[in-house]
């Protein structure tokens, strides 16, 4: 009997041990790493098959956000998990994410699908030259406007499927016209033997005039301001508090804040600066309304470490047209700033034109005016007193004085006012009459602050 009670206790002993070990191992994990699955914007797996890619912190979690191509239905974000697959063997496998979309509809659909370079079981459906393999995952439909959808799938990779080098690409096909804006979080790819949580989604964004990602672009705005076509919130930024109460938003960057240190009074300021091309950034499609000569003019400081550069003024566009040029299915082109090389810390004009065609109003269209060519180290971007104008809007500057910011900064003459600030408008007047004006006014500009801040180091030490 004793030795029956022993026996029967090895093998509860021996269950325990094996039933642990496999319990332990069919809760896996996520084969894509955590800044893929949580949409970091420093990860390296996602990439845009055609345009480019946006990341978003919501409630201190981040989502991928892409601008949708207009009349290019198989252009979306996409993912390579060859190599995640093959390494981890044939069998079953699950992908799930949450999407969400921006539709000028009640609801929409898109398909998901593998681009893969060689024929397997789930790719079977060849292009004409037999380049790629396309496999469904299946459709996702009755996707509602900015609200998040869950989507599961499951697929079978055999032994054969995982020979040799590959490329299986997930992405989406046949997103409609109606679609602008697409948003991805909490991507998991496991076996389907394993179990996994999947994670709540993100919060849905809020709705705000700060986010054209959410916004309809088409939808014109008057600013009823003067000359100045952007609103004084989006132009001077002295009417808010924080970034929601703008239209500007962070391309590829953190999160906006609001900040009493401008130029004049308040100013947006963007830290965690990645890329040379990484800042603020304002769709300037809805001021749009005719065709002409545009002038862009606003005040940016930069705070870097080492090497100075000159920044650039950019449009980033969702096609090509008239004045924004195709770089390998990227959209944008420069359209001036400064040719100074900018110091630390202190604020700097930066101007540019462009020219708008009756055919560039055609459709609805996102045109992101941001800064390119920044020092590679930058900390922050901050920018203050916009300004947008039509050639035939420019009025002669009037003179004025710049009011002292509460640090005591920025002493730089300014003119043109929009309700109680006056920004920046030298340059844009200047532009208004060619490259050279420009240039001219930059240097009469510069000439003229330093004159002043020697005059003020002067009477400082007289008065010592």
């Amino acid at each position: 009997m004793k030795r029956m009670v022993s026996l029967l206790c090895a093998a509860a002993l021996f269950c325990l041990v094996f039933y642990g070990t496999a319990a332990s191992a069919v809760t896996g994990s996520n084969l894509l790493p955590a800044d893929a699955s949580e949409m970091h914007p420093s990860n390296a797996y996602w990439f845009p098959f055609g345009g480019e890619l946006e990341y978003r912190q919501v409630e201190g979690n981040s989502i991928l956000v892409y601008p949708t191509l207009p009349g290019k239905s198989w252009c979306s974000p996409a993912v390579e998990i060859f190599n995640l697959i093959q390494a981890s063997g044939a069998g079953e496998y699950r992908i799930e994410f949450d999407i969400m979309v921006s539709t000028s509809q009640a609801s929409t659909g898109l398909n998901t699908l593998f681009r893969c370079t060689n024929q397997t079981s789930l790719c079977t459906s060849a292009n004409d030259d037999k380049s790629e393999f396309r496999g469904s995952l299946g459709r996702i439909d009755e996707i509602s406007n900015n609200t998040w959808r869950h989507f599961s799938s499951t697929f079978g990779v055999s032994r054969e499927d995982i020979v040799g080098s590959n490329s299986w690409i997930l992405c989406f096909d046949a997103i409609g016209e109606d679609i602008s804006y697409i948003y991805l979080d909490n991507v998991i790819l496991v076996k389907q033997s394993e179990n996994y949580a999947s994670p709540a989604p993100t919060p849905i964004p809020p709705q705000q005039n700060s986010d054209p990602l959410m916004a309809v672009t088409d939808a014109k705005i008057s600013a009823d301001n003067g000359t100045n076509l952007i609103e004084k919130a989006s132009a001077d930024f002295d009417t808010i508090s924080d970034a929601s109460g703008c239209r500007w938003f962070p391309f590829q960057g953190d999160a906006l804040t609001v900040e009493k240190t401008g130029y004049q009074g308040n100013c947006i300021t963007m830290y965690n600066v990645r890329y040379s091309w990484c800042s603020p950034a304002l769709n300037i499609y809805p001021y749009i309304t005719q065709s002409g000569q545009y002038i862009v003019a606003m005040l940016i400081r930069v705070e870097f470490n080492g090497t100075a550069s000159s920044p650039s003024l950019t449009l980033r566009g969702d096609s090509q047209n008239s004045f924004i040029q195709n770089h390998n299915t990227q959209f944008f082109t420069g359209i001036g700033g400064t040719q100074e090389k900018i110091v630390s810390g202190e604020w700097t004009a930066v101007s540019g034109t462009f020219t708008v065609t009756q055919g560039d109003l055609a459709g609805a269209h996102h045109w992101a005016l941001c800064l390119g060519n920044l020092p590679e180290d930058t900390v922050s971007v901050s920018i203050d007193g916009v300004s947008l104008v039509k050639d035939g809007n420019v009025q002669p500057p009037a003179s004025g004085e710049q009011q002292n910011n509460q640090n005591g900064q920025n002493e730089l003459n300014s003119s043109m006012e929009t309700g109680s600030k006056v920004i920046f408008n030298p340059l844009t007047w200047a532009a208004a009459i060619g490259t050279t004006g420009v240039t001219l006014s930059l240097v009469l500009v510069a000439i003229a602050f330093k004159i002043k801040r020697n005059r003020a180091a002067q009477s400082s030490e007289s008065s010592s």
